[in-house]
C-alpha cells in the first residue's frame, strides 16, 4: 500500500497500513494464485461452450413476441386469480344470503330490497378493492414481476372484474326476486342498485388513473356512502330517489367508459412497446 493512496492524510494511511499488517498473517494460509493466460483462455472457452449448449438466443429473439401472445382474456384471468377461489366462494355465499334476506324483507313494492342491494353491492366493490390491496398472493406477484404490466392497468382490470361480478349476481338476484316477490317493480329495483354499483366502480376506476390506488379506494368509500343516502326514500321521496339514481348511473357509466378507454390505450401501448 502506497502512502497517500487514500484521501484523508498520513494518519489514515498509517492506520490502513497497520490494519494490513495485522490481517496479513491471518490471510497467509489462503494464498491465491493468479491465473495464467492459458487458464483464462480455457475458462472462457468452457463458458462459451456452456452458453452454446443452453442456446439463449431464441429466448432473446422471441422476448418481444411473448407480450403479443398474451391475450386480453388471459390477462383478465390472471387478475381474477389474484383473489383466489376462497374469495369467489365467499362472494357466492354473500349474494345467496343477500337475495334470501331481500326476499324476506320485501313488502308490497319491495321498498327494502332496493335499499339492501344498493347498500351491499357497492360496498362489496370497495371491500374487494381493499382486499386486492392487502392480499399477499405470491404467485400473482411473481407474474407481475416477471411480466411488468402497468400497475394502473392491473388495478383497472381488478375493479372491472369485481364490478362485473356484482352486476352478474345482481341481475340474477333481481330475476329471482321478480319471480318470488309480489308487487315488485323490477325496473326500479334494477336502476337503484345498478346506479350505486356503477357509480362506485366507475368513479373508483377513474380516480385510479388520476390519483392512484389509495385515493381511488377513498373515493369508492365516499361514493358508496353517498349512494346509500340517495337510496333513502323516506328522506328524499320516490321521485327524487329515482332521478338521483339516474344521475349516479350516468356519472358511473361515463367514468367507467373513460377509464376503460384509457386502460385499453395503455394496453395497446404496452403491447407495442419492445420488451
Amino acid at each position: 500500500m502506497r502512502p497517500g493512496q487514500y484521501p484523508g492524510g498520513d494518519r489514515l494511511d498509517s492506520e490502513l497500513m497497520e490494519l494490513e499488517r495485522m490481517i496479513r498473517p491471518r490471510l497467509a494460509p489462503y494464498p491465491v494464485k493468479e491465473p495464467t493466460p492459458e487458464e483464462s483462455r480455457q475458462l472462457l472457452q468452457h463458458l462459451l461452450q456452456r452458453a452454446e449448449r443452453q442456446d439463449p438466443l431464441p429466448d432473446l429473439e422471441t422476448r418481444g413476441v411473448r407480450r403479443r401472445m398474451l391475450s386480453l382474456g388471459q390477462f383478465i384471468r390472471l387478475q381474477m386469480g389474484t383473489y383466489g377461489w376462497g374469495f369467489w366462494a365467499v362472494s357466492l355465499v354473500i349474494f345467496v344470503l343477500l337475495t334470501l334476506s331481500a326476499t324476506q324483507m320485501s313488502q308490497g313494492p319491495g321498498e327494502s330490497s332496493p335499499n339492501l342491494y344498493a347498500l351491499i353491492l357497492p360496498g362489496y366493490v370497495v371491500a374487494a378493492a381493499v382486499y386486492g390491496r392487502v392480499s399477499g398472493d405470491r404467485s400473482m406477484r411473481l407474474v407481475e414481476n416477471t411480466v411488468p404490466f402497468p400497475p394502473a392497468l392491473l388495478w383497472l382490470i381488478r375493479i372491472l372484474v369485481v364490478t362485473g361480478l356484482n352486476i352478474a349476481f345482481g341481475v340474477l338476484g333481481t330475476a329471482l326476486l321478480a319471480l318470488t316477490v309480489r308487487g315488485m317493480e323490477p325496473f326500479l329495483f334494477l336502476v337503484h342498485w345498478l346506479s350505486a354499483v356503477f357509480a362506485t366502480g366507475g368513479l373508483t376506476a377513474w380516480v385510479l388513473f388520476r390519483r392512484g390506488v389509495r385515493p381511488a379506494i377513498a373515493t369508492g368509500i365516499v361514493v358508496w356512502a353517498l349512494a346509500a343516502v340517495v337510496q333513502q326514500q323516506s328522506f328524499l321521496g320516490a321521485a327524487a330517489v329515482f332521478w338521483a339514481s339516474l344521475l349516479l348511473l350516468a356519472a358511473g357509466l361515463a367514468a367507467m367508459v373513460r377509464a376503460g378507454r384509457r386502460g385499453y390505450a395503455m394496453w395497446k401501448a404496452w403491447l407495442e412497446c419492445p420488451a
